[in-house]
């Protein structure tokens, strides 16, 4: 789903940078126009906001804490916006993490399918 919000947040004229383990949505990304980073630092970095749209817990605990993740290359002040269906424990775990960091993680998590994002 992060692919189709992708796809609205640019055409709304927002600067997107797209990370994906998939091949196809990358390529899909680009298609569309939006810039595309070959990892999670990369894609983080300088960034006001990151939207995240994982499928499990623990793959949200892993882009976040990982070697090269979010929590270690996000700027002070920036927002994460997590819309993945995860535990609400580990969501609000992670929002301490990042108060602690400088930064803000939302749970914020949607509904609709790829319809609605």
């Amino acid at each position: 789903m992060g692919l189709p919000m992708a796809r609205n947040l640019h055409k709304s004229g927002f600067h997107v940078t797209g990370f994906d383990l998939n091949q196809d949505s990358i390529n899909a990304a680009k298609e569309s126009g939006i810039s595309t980073a070959s990892s999670v630092q990369d894609a983080v970095k300088g960034a006001d906001y990151v939207v995240m749209a994982l499928p499990r817990t623990q793959d949200v605990d892993k882009v976040l804490n990982m070697e090269g993740g979010i929590f270690k290359n996000l700027g002070e002040g920036a927002i994460i916006c997590d819309t993945s269906t995860i535990s609400p424990i580990a969501s609000k775990k992670f929002h301490e993490e990042s108060k602690k960091l400088g930064f803000l993680f939302c749970d914020t998590p949607m509904s609709g399918g790829i319809m609605g994002a």
